[in-house]
């Protein structure tokens, strides 16, 4: 076999073993930076936990307080019911005039109830938004308290040699006969090293 030729296969599977210690290096970086961004976030959630929980608790209170107002609302119009259609009712003089104040004392009970009703949703969706906005800052802080931990800055370097010994095999393994064209896939490395070590002799 030419020398040129040996020197380029003896290459290629050398940056293929490295391409595989690199990707197995990244995936265990990986793995740490996982397990230990769940504990910054968990961390960061206790130091706040006390407002999130009081935000969490007045949503629940104003659900609650919504569903008394419509079950209170229910009840006043079934009240108005029996009471027009009660034929004792219909036969005192007195009939229209009760029949105008109770239905005015009826929508005005509606209306104000529909009312707070109204400020309790608004007043929810301002909580919800406000969890959320909390949610997204805790994931930024973990995020950056990630990123200094030494396990992260060794991914990112880890990365970088990826990149570089990808680049390399993409210009050296089309030079090399019954390889080309080739894809990289970092869980058939093993493969393609096989495939290289059976390049016959010129």
């Amino acid at each position: 076999m030419d020398n040129n030729m040996q020197r380029r296969i003896l290459f290629a599977t050398e940056l293929l073993y490295e391409l595989k210690k690199v990707s197995m290096g990244i995936k265990d970086c990986l793995s740490h930076v996982e397990n230990h961004s769940n504990g910054f976030y968990r961390d960061l959630f206790k130091e706040c936990k006390k407002e999130i929980q009081g935000e969490t608790d007045l949503y629940k209170e104003n659900i609650e307080k919504i569903k008394q107002l419509n079950l209170e609302i229910t009840s006043k119009i079934n009240e108005w019911y029996i009471f027009v259609k009660n034929p004792a009712e219909l036969k005192k003089v007195v009939f229209p005039i009760m029949f105008y104040l109770k239905r005015r004392k009826l929508n005005q009970f509606i209306q104000k109830a529909n009312d707070t009703i109204s400020q309790l949703t608004i007043e929810n969706r301002f909580i919800t938004e406000r969890l959320t906005n909390w949610e997204h800052e805790l994931e930024l802080k973990a995020i950056q308290l990630l990123k200094e931990e030494v396990n992260y800055q060794q991914y990112e370097e880890l990365l970088k040699s990826k990149d570089a010994i990808i680049a390399e095999l993409k210009v050296l393994l089309p030079t090399l006969p019954q390889v080309c064209p080739i894809e990289i896939e970092i869980d058939r490395i093993d493969l393609l090293i096989e495939k290289i070590a059976k390049i016959p002799a010129a």
